[in-house]
């Protein structure tokens, strides 16, 4: 271990996080407000039972895609940056190459799986046979969704402010749909067609970006590069995508599956209702990935510099993001009964004591964004992740038995205690490890 480098310090590291993370959330405060207007407008058309469905068939095909998929990028910005900064374009390409490779054939497995299980789930999701013919059109969009190198080139790159636009094309996209869907009177046919033009967006947008950034660094996009010089020049590199993919899909069980879980054991108004209570939560949830994914490359760099003060940085973050949440949390609390009336409609205002144990339980995660990026930096991958299996388990048994129990605030309550033991457990990895570490290169105990 090195000592701190005085060209990265940690008062750097905040700066440069805070601008980063404040470009980002920009741009999804933005997307969010979009999106709300959006589900606004279709629950004022549809019944809540359609509201359900739609929501249901929009959570499947991302779903789909998310259980395949190994986040390259996030190997760009573990194995790339010292690359990066060393500037070693070739071993950036190969790295790169690699992923793009891995990139499109999880696409394609995803593409493939969403179309033959439409079928098989439609009945347990509550799908009429009707809703058959939108869950494939949705599936189609996926064959656009090899994005995921792009994201980590343009993270590389530091190009925050062009992340920060992609929520905004898509939001847009999907929000000027619904209103030529709600001007028309249109139906769920309508609304879905929004949905999917808006996911078309994304992806779309996204490849042009990660073209540009590709021939930025000079780097064909090809798929021609070997596994196994990746694996030889890029030691442990095969472990880290491996963990790194069952983290991913240890995230997504919360956010999509939750979604679907609650729809076959609540049914499909239910589900509609807890998607609207993530909407209004997201405004806390969605911050958690992006803080994650703006601090990992400065991590990544105070601890290949052998700077330990990353867990300073971890701790003022922690305090500057929770402070505001929790006294958000408290305003809607107080105020959330009114707001959901007014943008939805009455029949929704069931969904306001959800909606305050979900932000209870983000703004405990945002304040703990920090922890799964700095275990990925000091190689304690393999331990985020049998944490985050411990965790899924226990939020899943919470949520079946808090459904059964309580309905939908078992599901909402459930949620807090996963945030507090996650939060807890993470910590204690980290802090250890650096604790560790200080006092084997003699910086005290």
């Amino acid at each position: 271990m090195r000592l701190p480098s005085a060209g990265f310090s940690e008062l750097s590291s905040l700066k440069k996080t805070g601008k980063n993370f404040f470009l980002l959330v920009g741009g999804q405060v933005i997307a969010a407000g979009m999106g709300l207007i959006a589900l606004a407008m279709a629950a004022q058309s549809l019944q809540p039972a359609e509201l359900g469905v739609l929501v249901l068939l929009h959570t499947y095909v991302v779903t789909v895609r998310e259980l395949l998929n190994c986040k390259p990028f996030e190997a760009i910005v573990r194995f790339g940056v010292p690359r990066y900064d060393a500037g070693d374009i070739a071993g950036l390409q190969r790295l790169l190459r690699f992923s793009l490779r891995l990139d499109l054939a999880c696409t394609i497995a995803a593409g493939l799986l969403a179309f033959a299980l439409v079928k098989p789930l439609g009945g347990t999701l509550g799908w009429q046979a009707e809703h058959a013919s939108l869950a494939y059109m949705f599936c189609a969009v996926l064959c656009l969704s090899a994005v995921e190198t792009a994201k980590g080139v343009l993270r590389l790159k530091g190009e925050f402010a062009l992340l920060s636009s992609v929520a905004m094309v898509s939001s847009g996209v999907r929000l000027v749909g619904v209103l030529v869907a709600w001007s028309q009177g249109g139906g769920i046919g309508a609304f879905a067609c929004a949905w999917t033009l808006g996911l078309a967006a994304e992806y779309l947008y996204f490849n042009v970006l990660g073209w540009r950034a590709f021939r930025g660094l000079g780097v064909a996009p090809t798929t021609t590069q070997s596994v196994p010089p990746i694996r030889r020049e890029f030691p442990g590199i095969w472990t880290f995508i491996n963990v790194v993919y069952w983290q991913g899909n240890l995230d997504l069980l919360p956010k999509h599956v939750a979604t679907l879980l609650v729809g076959s054991l609540l049914g499909a108004t239910d589900a509609g209702l807890f998607r609207i209570a993530r909407e209004f939560s997201a405004v806390f949830a969605k911050p958690v990935v992006l803080l994650r994914q703006v601090v990992f490359p400065d991590l990544t760099r105070m601890w290949h510099q052998g700077d330990l003060r990353l867990g300073r940085v971890c701790l003022r973050l922690a305090l500057i993001t929770f402070i505001p949440a929790a006294l958000l949390t408290g305003i809607f609390a107080l105020v959330g009964e009114n707001v959901i009336a007014a943008i939805f409609g009455p029949e929704y205002a069931l969904a306001v004591d959800l909606i305050t144990l979900l932000l209870i339980a983000a703004a405990i995660e945002l304040a703990g964004a920090t922890l799964r990026p700095a275990g990925y930096a000091i190689n304690k991958a393999t331990a985020m992740l049998w944490l985050q299996i411990i965790n899924t388990v226990l939020l899943f048994s919470l949520m079946v038995a808090g459904a059964e129990l309580y309905g939908l605030q078992g599901v909402g309550a459930a949620s807090c205690v996963s945030a507090v033991f996650i939060t807890g457990a993470l910590a204690a990895v980290v802090f250890t490890e650096l604790h560790k570490q200080r006092v084997a290169a003699g910086q005290g105990g």
